[in-house]
């Protein structure tokens, strides 16, 4: 079994944090692609997480707990893909969810790439489309962590 986790976020309750616009359209475009094969057989199991407007907000505890759900089931493959705003400050970066306030609200990238590191899933992509993606790679004692 291939399975997605695909979330997109444009909508952010705080006021410090600005709303977005086209991450839900990339995430539904990125859903469309894997689902189906060009003769419409199943390709990837897709679970599609989207925020678009005030009325269907996507909360941190939701996105934690289906993203280490999704890296805790096995699969031949996973892959993870989130578009939205990404923070970072001094304690690492952060995947920020609709009810983000502070950078450190959001989703940890170092408990993102633990559970990648222990997941059962054979073959896993991870696929960031939000600022300071690449810190997820770097550990946490780097000059990118310092503000």
């Amino acid at each position: 079994m291939r399975k997605a986790l695909i979330v997109g976020v444009d909508e952010y309750k705080s006021e410090s944090i600005r709303n977005l616009t086209g991450c839900v359209a990339d995430a539904q475009s990125v859903c469309d692609v894997l689902a189906r094969h060009h003769d419409g057989t199943l390709n990837f199991q897709c679970d599609l997480r989207v925020a678009k407007n005030h009325h269907s907000p996507l909360s941190r505890r939701d996105l934690r707990e289906r993203v280490q759900r999704f890296f805790e089931e096995d699969a031949e493959a996973g892959l993870f893909y989130f578009a939205g705003h990404g923070l970072i400050e001094s304690t690492g970066g952060y995947l920020q969810a609709s009810d983000a306030e502070t950078a450190s609200d959001g989703l940890a990238l170092s408990d993102l790439l633990h559970w990648v590191n222990q997941s059962p899933i054979r073959h896993k992509l991870v696929i960031l489309d939000c600022c300071h993606s690449g810190a997820m790679a770097a550990p946490a004692d780097t000059p990118m962590w310092r503000n």
